[in-house]
């Protein structure tokens, strides 16, 4: 219930344009599972997709939220519960679960459990038709669908200290494509 309220009040903040942040010491935005993992959540949507590409205040939140699991599965260590929220394409394109936790896993070590995630402005990634080559070819509906930037602050200045998904709806659910 907790949580439920969390996701409810995080989607109302950001509809009404306003930015969620936590800062190391403060609650996340959303649970962690682990005490020492740290993230944050904003959105800087303001039309950042184009017109044709205008998902809701829900869709972003909805978004946000996933990469942020995805993530938090990440900085567990939760290699196959990470790996099953991606795109059937995307899982394709790691090759197999092997390879993408020996990856991951080394990647992840150096993030020091500390990530913050948003929704980046056109200025900064571009629209989100710039990243659909990544997709593989999948259909998706840019209505609802979102680009999604992670910054891990232990990485910054150099070019691993961010990825990008984009986040899309099927009617299995949101899978995360990963495009950067």
């Amino acid at each position: 219930m907790i949580r439920l309220a969390s996701v409810l009040l995080l989607s109302l903040v950001m509809a009404a344009g306003c930015t969620v942040a936590t800062s190391p010491g403060s609650p996340p935005a959303s649970p962690s599972a682990e005490p020492g993992a740290t993230s944050t959540a904003t959105s800087s949507f303001e039309g950042s997709q184009g017109p044709a590409e205008t998902p809701s205040a829900a869709d972003i939140s909805g978004a946000i939220a996933v990469v942020d699991g995805y993530t938090q599965q990440l900085v567990l260590g939760n290699w196959a519960a990470a790996f099953a929220a991606l795109a059937p394409s995307s899982q394709a394109h790691w090759g197999s679960l092997a390879a993408f936790t020996s990856e991951r896993s080394a990647f992840f070590k150096s993030v020091a459990g500390r990530y913050h995630v948003l929704v980046p402005s056109p200025d900064a990634e571009g629209s989100i038709s710039n990243w659909l080559a990544l997709t593989y070819g999948d259909p998706i509906d840019l209505s609802h669908a979102v680009l999604v930037e992670v910054d891990y602050p232990a990485l910054a200045g150099n070019n691993a200290g961010f990825n990008l998904y984009i986040v899309a709806r099927t009617l299995a659910g949101s899978v995360i494509y990963d495009v950067r």
